[in-house]
Formats: structure tokens, C-alpha cells, sequence
């Protein structure tokens, strides 16, 4: 049996958590799905070695594991999260609409 001067814990998200895990799920997705058809546009279209996919995909991994916490902690240091999302997105955005160009 619980303390009676125990407090009750609440279960209700608010909405800006809401928000950040709607953005975080459409955004796994979209990484995922860019993965998947780049890789299969990689290997049959642009005739890449399998070794090298995979040594690409290996390296940008251990690369976000090693930076993201960095990374994180330097965004909770400064307080300039917003604007920082803010700007990858739009870069990423930028970058991502140049590779139609890219024969």
C-alpha cells in the first residue's frame, strides 16, 4: 500500500509532448523511407557495391551516436533548440530538393 503523503503520478501528456512526439514519429518515418529507396536506387540504378552502402551506413551511424549526445547538450547549454531544428530542417529541405538535379 501506497504512503498516504505520496503524490499520484500523472499520465496525461501535455500538448507540447504531444507535438514533439508526432514530429519525432513523421520523422523517423521519413528517414527510414529515404533510406529504403535510396539504398535500392544505390545498388540498381548507380551500380554501388553492397560492401560500400554498408560501410556508409555504418559510419553515419556510429557518427549520430557519437554527436547526438554532444549535440544535445550543447542545445540544453545555450537554449537555442528552436532555432536550431528550425534551421536543419530547412537545409536539409534545401539540400534534399538539390538532388533532383544530380544525374
Amino acid at each position: 500500500m501506497a504512503p498516504e503523503d505520496s503524490k499520484p503520478v500523472h499520465t496525461r501528456l501535455g500538448a507540447p509532448i504531444r507535438g514533439w512526439i508526432g514530429f519525432d514519429f513523421a520523422n523517423s518515418l521519413i528517414v527510414i523511407n529515404g533510406i529504403l529507396v535510396y539504398s535500392r536506387w544505390l545498388l540498381t540504378e548507380q551500380k554501388a557495391s553492397e560492401l560500400g552502402l554498408n560501410l556508409s551506413m555504418a559510419g553515419s551511424t556510429l557518427l549520430l551516436f557519437v554527436l547526438s549526445p554532444l549535440l544535445g547538450a550543447q542545445i540544453d547549454r545555450h537554449r537555442n533548440g528552436k532555432f536550431l531544428l528550425l534551421t536543419t530542417s530547412i537545409l536539409l529541405g534545401v539540400f534534399t530538393f538539390a538532388l533532383t538535379w544530380v544525374a
